[in-house]
Formats: C-alpha cells, structure tokens, sequence
C-alpha cells in the first residue's frame, strides 16, 4: 500500500516505525510489558467499542435511510476514516483507515465486535514486535 509513497518520503522505514517507537519510548522491562498490555489488550478493547460498537452503530442508524447499500457503506467509511485520523499519524493515515474500514465492514455484517478485538489486538502486537525485532539493516521489521 505504501509503495507509490515510500520512495518519496526521506528516512520511511524510521519514520514509519516511529509511532511504536514513541509508544514505547525508553521502556524496558517491566515499563515496557506494562506498555505492551495496555496496547495489546486495552487500546483495541476500548477503542473496538467506540468506534465500531458506539460511532458505527449510531452512523448506520443515522444513515440507514439512504438508499439500499449507500447508508452502510457511509457509516463504514466514515468509521474507518476518523479511526485512522483519532491515531495521529500522517504517514499512517492510510493503511490505519484501511484497517479501520476492514474492522468496521466485518462488525456491520457479523454485528459482533470480539473478532475485531482480537485482529485489532494482533495487528497491535505486530507493530510492538516490530519495535523489538530487529532486521538486518538495525531498524524494526516494516509490515
């Protein structure tokens, strides 16, 4: 997704890395398993509710008057967006968005948020690895 960008951005592999880093910061330790808890369990706990069980729920009620497929797809979008914008993270904006709108697609048709927590909390983990596992050139694993 980011490969027509990644030539056009100075130091990408840093720069996109940076937010876990920041996340993070100088944690080690018990800090650092603190931190990693409350990213893996917590933040996609809560943030699942919000966004997917509150915002997309009362979108898809509020445009549930558009015709046929257009309300859904309004409430899914527009979901997906202001969750990648609620991360602040302009080089991220958008695979965020695009996980976003995959998480609220499959909450609308199954109208369950626990496998969203679940590939919320994964895709959280992966980030905090990336920061721990090092690649061949010093920096953390880019997914």
């Amino acid at each position: 997704m980011y490969v027509p960008i990644a030539q056009h951005v100075h130091n990408f592999n840093q720069r996109f890395d940076a937010p876990s880093q920041r996340l993070t910061g100088g944690s080690h330790g018990t800090g650092y398993l603190i931190v990693a808890i409350f990213t893996v369990v917590g933040a996609p706990f809560f943030e699942e509710l919000f966004f997917r069980g509150v915002l997309l729920r009362s979108l898809a009620r509020l445009f549930g008057t558009v015709g046929g497929w257009v309300g859904p797809a309004l409430a899914i979008i527009i979901t997906g967006v202001l969750f990648g914008l609620a991360h602040a993270e302009s080089l991220q904006l958008l695979g965020l968005a695009t996980f976003g709108i995959i998480l609220s697609f499959v909450s609308y048709r199954t109208g369950r948020l626990g496998m969203n927590m679940v590939a919320h909390a994964s895709f959280n983990l992966v980030a905090l690895a990336a920061v721990v596992v090092p690649t061949a050139a010093g920096h953390g694993v880019l997914f």
